[in-house]
């Protein structure tokens, strides 16, 4: 009975470590305004929805507050009256989104890496991105490393992962070879002062000219 207990006890704390692998940069998204975890905390370990997935791709990309505040004529049959709608219009609008067919987005499914990563390299600009070659581009972006990659398409892609996907994202470049923190500091949708202590800008070279 012991060894059983002790068993269970090991197992529960890989499990804590597993789901706060990477709680360090859910607090540095979560510091920048970019990440908002639910009422119950972060969550890491759990799965997400594509509600869920549009909502943190809007928020990533500092572009929440348009988002809520703009009228949405509504093209999903599934996202009418739903809490998640301005976010999933607003991808769509911007060509982020397509949803799954039938006028449907499927809004409580399971959100996929393959999607998650397709909505990033989307909203970077890249707009040939779809969820089957979505991990080629990333791995070519460093979105994640090749193993992490492999990891997050074939285990259930959680929150954790997620995060990590969407930290790294900050400072890949999009199409006009600009990472995507900068624009975002640039915008004023976050503080580059918290930002450059984050380490996500690197020092600029201090020039001194003399006459």
């Amino acid at each position: 009975m012991k060894k059983i207990i002790s068993l269970l006890l090991i197992l529960c704390s890989l499990c804590t470590i597993v789901s706060a692998e990477y709680k360090s940069e859910a607090d540095a998204l979560n510091r920048l305004g970019l990440f908002k975890g639910t009422e119950n905390g972060y969550e890491l370990e759990r799965l997400f929805t594509r509600a869920e997935g549009a909502t943190m791709l809007v928020r990533l990309m500092g572009m929440e507050e348009e988002a809520l505040s703009k009228s949405y004529s509504n093209v999903f049959d599934d996202m009418e009256n739903h809490w998640a709608q301005s976010y999933v219009m607003y991808c769509y609008e911007n060509n982020i989104t397509k949803g799954t067919g039938d006028a449907a987005f499927s809004p409580e499914n399971e959100m996929t890496a393959a999607e998650y990563l397709t909505l990033v390299l989307r909203a970077l600009g890249y707009e040939n991105a779809e969820p089957e070659n979505a991990h080629h581009a990333a791995a070519a972006l460093l979105l994640a490393s090749s193993g992490e990659l492999r990891d997050i398409m074939q285990i259930g892609f959680t929150r954790d992962k997620m995060v990590h996907v969407s930290y790294r994202a900050l400072k890949v470049k999009n199409t006009d070879d600009i990472m995507l923190i900068e624009t975002l500091a640039d915008s004023g949708a976050v503080d580059e002062d918290v930002a450059m202590e984050l380490g996500l800008f690197e020092e600029k070279e201090l020039v001194i000219e003399f006459d």
